[in-house]
């Protein structure tokens, strides 16, 4: 039996750290912009778009899934996806002498998805992650339509 509990409306926290996460996303853009033609001299166009993609668009599908459905497991993954990008950021940052403007915006997007992780997790935020995202409207009798 399952209980039909009304979801809250989204926590102000949870609207703050998607757009953290989109503008995250946006910097990193701005970057790959900014040095494509390194990347795409060391790994060629097809894998440097094939990376691109596939990194944003996780990135994407584990934002939107976590502060659009409130699904707790994508929060997990992008927190430690999170504590990861945030950590070779810091790195990247570090150990280049003069990586330009690029890496500053690369350690800025570090930064920003580190907040937007933190924002996740603020106490206004537990109720909403608490409520089960909203299931499917379909009876167990509306599967007598089905064909075997």
């Amino acid at each position: 039996m399952t209980e039909n509990v009304e979801r809250i409306a989204r926590p102000r926290s949870v609207r703050w750290a998607e757009c953290a996460y989109l503008a995250a996303i946006a910097l990193h853009l701005a970057a790959s912009a900014m040095i494509w033609d390194q990347t795409t001299a060391v790994y060629g166009a097809g894998l440097a778009i094939a990376d691109l993609a596939f990194t944003l668009g996780l990135l994407l599908l584990l934002v939107l899934m976590t502060t659009r459905r409130g699904s707790r497991g994508a929060r997990g993954v992008l927190a430690v996806l999170t504590a990861l990008t945030a950590a070779y950021r810091l790195w990247q940052v570090l150990a280049t002498e003069d990586g330009g403007t690029a890496i500053w915006l690369l350690g800025a997007q570090g930064a920003i998805m580190a907040a937007g992780a933190v924002l996740l997790f603020r106490p206004d935020t537990l109720a909403w992650f608490a409520v089960p995202p909203e299931e499917d409207e379909m009876d167990d009798d509306d599967d007598r339509d089905m064909v075997a």
